[in-house]
């Protein structure tokens, strides 16, 4: 006697991800949060499960983008596409979607600014505003220290080309002014050390904004942290030093269930793993793909029921709103001014900023330009 084969539909999520030789965690970690939360939410979307197809796109180039995108295609059947990619890899992948019916949400920290009408229909992003912490953080710094020499210290590689330029346009906005601008080619402490010293830096009573890779930030602070009146740094500050440090950035790190959840899920399943930024961006991807598959009836609506799920997507919590603007199909949330010694436990908020407002500063126009180059910081895709 025969039977039919039984089959269970599945939603097939395609992933892209980097390789990077120099912080191979980054991707790996985004991967395990977003498949955190599907373990721990163990919905069977009206009898159909999540399945993740995950591929790498090499270093993030158009060729490595699209052969990613083409075994995906070949393989079909997809639902939606989700990466960890940079800003620019996104729009290369949004690019070649078009025409496809592919929903695409791409995370990534928020390092390069994308103007509203370069993002297709069917292309999202959610990030964590680095280029617009940035910009804030230049603002407080131009505003809060006019009376001091102000020493920017920085590696173009490691900080980024719209970061640092947000920063600076932040600083004018304020009529801040910078002593003397350094981008630094020490790989470590030794060769810091010489470098500062040959570049003659008046440290007393002076101020440094260190916009550098965490690594060598750590090194610098190790090494200055008492030689300066008050440092200003990226929001990767490790230490344990008593040294105040400014920094801006959003709160990813804010105690609601949704952290409790993801923080429990990491010490669970990832024992010996320290939960990350990486872990939270891949895990908060999640919240955004159950959505849409909770709403999901049949085939045939599957691309309008994504992106509409996606265009009206909001969580509140008990200290901000996070959303993402329909019009530009980004994901909004605040950026806070922190003052501490580090970024885990140590640390205040001294302000906060709502983005939106951004739309109303016209000295950051120049970062919307296409022609505007991006190096990307801490995963090098």
């Amino acid at each position: 006697m025969l039977s039919k084969p039984s089959r269970q539909d599945k939603l097939k999520v395609g992933v892209l991800i980097p390789q990077s030789h120099a912080y191979p965690e980054a991707p790996l970690h985004y991967v395990r949060g977003l498949q955190l939360y599907f373990t721990l939410h163990k919905s069977a979307f009206k009898g159909k499960e999540v399945e993740l197809k995950i591929k790498q796109v090499g270093g993030g180039s158009l060729l490595g983008v699209q052969k990613a995108w083409q075994e995906l295609m070949i393989e079909g059947g997809l639902t939606c596409v989700v990466g960890f990619l940079s800003s620019q890899a996104g729009m290369m992948l949004g690019d070649l979607g078009k025409g496809t019916k592919t929903p695409i949400l791409i995370c990534n920290l928020g390092e390069s600014a994308i103007s509203e009408d370069q993002v297709y229909d069917h292309l999202f992003f959610h990030g964590l505003h680095y280029w617009q912490s940035y910009y804030y953080l230049g603002k407080h710094v131009g505003e809060q220290y006019r009376e001091k020499s102000i020493y920017s210290l920085s590696s173009f590689f490691d900080s980024g080309y719209d970061p640092l330029r947000a920063f600076n346009y932040g600083l004018e906005a304020s009529k801040g002014f910078i002593q003397k601008h350094v981008t630094l080619h020490s790989n470590n402490v030794e060769e810091l050390k010489d470098e500062l010293d040959l570049e003659g830096i008046e440290k007393k009573d002076a101020v440094a904004v260190c916009l550098m890779h965490p690594n060598m930030l750590s090194n610098f602070l190790e090494t200055y942290n008492s030689s300066f009146s008050d440092i200003i740094c990226s929001p990767f500050c490790k230490g344990n030093d008593r040294k105040r440090k400014l920094w801006a950035f959003p709160n990813w790190r804010h105690e609601n269930e949704s952290f409790r959840s993801l923080k429990t899920g990491v010490q669970e399943y990832f024992p010996g793993t320290e939960l990350d930024l990486f872990h939270y961006l891949g895990f908060e991807q999640g919240k955004f793909l159950s959505k849409a598959f909770e709403k999901l009836e049949s085939k045939l609506d599957t691309f309008e029921v994504i992106v509409e799920t996606w265009e009206a997507y909001q969580e509140d919590t008990d200290f901000e709103t996070i959303s993402m603007n329909p019009d530009s199909h980004q994901l909004e949330r605040k950026v806070c001014l922190f003052s501490g010694s580090n970024y885990k436990n140590n640390y205040r908020i001294i302000d906060e900023f709502d983005i939106k407002d951004l739309k109303n500063e016209e000295s950051i126009a120049p970062l919307f330009e296409m022609n505007s180059s991006f190096i990307n910081p801490y995963m090098c895709y």
